[in-house]
């Protein structure tokens, strides 16, 4: 009798276990289904997200990037144009959004008639990547004023270089862009004088 009574107790538990590794098991198949179900959706939509995302920063990164090299472009196109030859080479400097002449900042490495062509060559750059190409949407307003270019003992051929750019730049895109410059060297720029108009009358 006794051994009949170990032997159903026995039977009892081992059914017992198995009781409970099948709701084991059923529990687990309930998650996995919800997982596939309602979870897993879930998180394939934030992942859609995520990488939305991440391709949106991507874009604005590369397009911001493409910004700096359409303004280097038109600007080392001045500087070599215009400047002397101690200008070799201009890079971006991404900390103070200016650009770098020869890897150091324009007022360490430019003096004289070439620290004046380098700030007209910003300008113009400004200008310039906002009509010719390498182009880009910003908001400038497309007007350039300049004030007496022929600075610091500017040799006669650089001041004609720079005159002929903005000559270039406002025919070639007179829809877009306007450039006044009011200059006491006149020669060779007759067919573009306009004479001064006095606003008070």
């Amino acid at each position: 009798m006794i051994e009949e009574l170990s032997l159903i107790s026995q039977e009892r538990a081992r059914r017992l276990s198995q009781m409970s590794e099948l709701n084991q098991e059923h529990r687990q198949r309930l998650y996995a289904n919800r997982m596939r179900e309602v979870e897993l959706p879930r998180l394939r939509e934030k992942l859609d997200e995520l990488q939305l995302q991440l391709h949106q920063l991507q874009f604005e990164r590369n397009k911001k990037g493409s910004r700096a090299d359409a303004f280097l472009t038109h600007f080392q196109s001045f500087m070599k144009a215009s400047a002397s030859q101690h200008f070799q080479r201009a890079s971006w400097d991404t900390s103070e959004f200016l650009p770098l002449i020869n890897e150091q900042d324009h007022t360490k490495a430019l003096t004289g008639y070439d620290l004046a062509i380098c700030v007209l060559a910003f300008h113009y750059s400004l200008l310039a990547m906002k009509v010719k190409p390498p182009s880009f949407e910003t908001p400038h307003p497309g007007l350039l004023i300049i004030d007496e270019p022929e600075q610091q003992k500017m040799k006669a051929s650089q001041f004609q270089s720079i005159m002929n750019r903005l000559v270039d730049l406002a025919t070639n895109y007179k829809d877009q862009a306007q450039i006044i410059v009011s200059a006491t060297n006149q020669v060779g720029f007759e067919a573009f004088l306009r004479p001064i108009v006095n606003i008070a009358e």
